[in-house]
């Protein structure tokens, strides 16, 4: 028999499962909680053969959130609110669902980054961790939010004005804006910039 637990974890953005099961010899026991499993293509957690126990996960945003197995009792289906899934900050934003959800009993007494756990991160005057890899502390700096518009079609040769205006930082001021527009040009900075893709 083997046993595999999955504690804490974040996963997002893969194109069929976020958690996929099987053994073909033996046993395999599966526990997976208090994780935030979002955005994973097929299925969020799919079971073909495994002995599972789950609970306290949010699982969502998958065309079928579980195969093969159920959701625990208290599990929830909630978009996590990432800070920026584009930029692989997977940290919770303040109205996340999954903040000061994650089961007490079973929780791991630190995050991904080493932050204390728990902490009272819905300011409820109860302190109690979080789902996810990441837990959420509503007294520390927050992560800038980017916006740099709506998607748009450019074309190469043609300068493009991008303006990142709508860009906020929820608990003070931007102090600077940095581009990088991914074709190896050097980045730019300011609120607004102009930039000429090459085809």
């Amino acid at each position: 028999d083997r046993t595999v637990t999955v504690n804490h974890a974040t996963i997002s953005g893969h194109t069929s499962a976020g958690i996929y099961c099987a053994e073909s010899t033996g046993t395999l026991r599966m526990t997976v909680r208090n994780s935030v499993i979002a955005s994973n293509g097929t299925y969020g957690i799919q079971n073909s053969s495994c002995i599972f126990t789950r609970d306290y996960n949010n699982v969502w945003g998958s065309t079928n959130p579980y195969f093969g197995v159920t959701a625990g009792g208290n599990s929830i289906s909630s978009n996590p609110q990432f800070v920026d899934t584009m930029l692989l900050n997977f940290r919770l934003l303040p109205n996340s669902l999954s903040v000061d959800a994650a089961d007490p009993m079973t929780a791991l007494d630190h995050d991904a980054e080493g932050v204390q756990r728990p902490i009272d991160g819905n300011q409820n005057m109860t302190a109690a961790p979080d789902m996810g890899a990441y837990e959420f502390n509503p007294s520390a700096n927050r992560w800038p939010i980017a916006d740099a518009g709506a998607d748009r079609v450019v074309h190469a040769g043609t300068p493009a004005m991008f303006s990142g205006a709508g860009s906020f930082d929820p608990d003070g001021t931007i102090a600077s804006y940095v581009w990088d527009f991914g074709d190896g040009s050097p980045t730019a900075s300011g609120v607004s910039v102009t930039h000429t893709f090459n085809g």
